[in-house]
């Protein structure tokens, strides 16, 4: 199937995105000039720029309880299984493709193939049990508290259990962001992970982490090797960067 328009619907799905995920933020501007016939003196680039009223708690996304760092990091570097359309209606796939409900406590997912980490490790099955059960234990155990099991079947195919019949069971999972279990940046400990997050992130997110300086910014731009077929879910960004 064609999609003609995908650049066009592309960067307008991406802008909403941004602008959720800055939805705590003061929104500064559009800086930067993109280049062209114009004749214009631009770089060619285009920068969105917005304040928050306080540094990034931390880019871990696992422990993340500001609505700064969520903003900044956990809404557009990290994905989730599932997630919720832009006119909340209705559950989308991110990193599942497809999922079942097996019974009144299990639901089996279908994983997306050929996804890239933000450090180049391949997006498998083994990264959802690790990443949900990285966060137990955390300030955010609340949100992974429902699950009993989680059942690796194969790559691409993972099965979730909860203690009892839940009826949030995608809406609570989609509160759990994914990252790569591969690195030896990443422990299952997140108190040990302390510096592991501030020049990197390591979601399969359409932003990644360039720069961060304390007190001062953080500049996201966009991952090349983003997943994104043009047809299921936002991606490439119109802007250049974001900071």
């Amino acid at each position: 199937m064609s999609h003609p328009d995908n650049g066009r619907a592309r960067s307008a799905a991406t802008r909403r995105r941004v602008l959720a995920a800055m939805g705590g933020a003061s929104v500064v501007g559009l800086a930067g000039c993109v280049g062209g016939d114009d004749g214009g003196d631009g770089d060619g680039t285009a920068e969105f720029v917005a304040s928050a009223a306080a540094n990034p708690g931390t880019f871990d996304p696992t422990i993340i309880t500001d609505a700064t760092s969520n903003s900044v990091v956990g809404t557009m570097a990290y994905e989730r299984l599932v997630a919720l359309t832009f006119d909340y209606s209705e559950f989308r796939g991110e990193l599942a493709t497809d999922w079942e409900q097996v019974d009144d406590t299990t639901f089996r997912f279908q994983l997306r193939e050929g996804v890239t980490f933000h450090n180049g490790d391949e997006f498998t099955a083994d990264d959802v049990a690790f990443s949900i059960n990285r966060t137990r234990g955390t300030t955010n155990a609340a949100d992974v508290s429902f699950i009993e099991n989680v059942e690796v079947l194969g790559d691409y195919e993972v099965e979730i259990t909860s203690t009892d019949p839940h009826a949030p069971f995608l809406n609570d999972l989609a509160a759990v962001p994914i990252l790569t279990s591969k690195t030896d940046a990443i422990s299952e400990n997140p108190e040990q992970d302390e510096h592991s997050f501030t020049e990197q992130t390591l979601g399969t997110g359409p932003w990644e982490l360039e720069e961060f300086s304390a007190e001062d910014r953080a500049v996201l731009v966009p991952y090349e090797d983003y997943w994104y077929d043009g047809d299921e879910h936002p991606g490439t960004a119109p802007w250049d960067q974001v900071t």
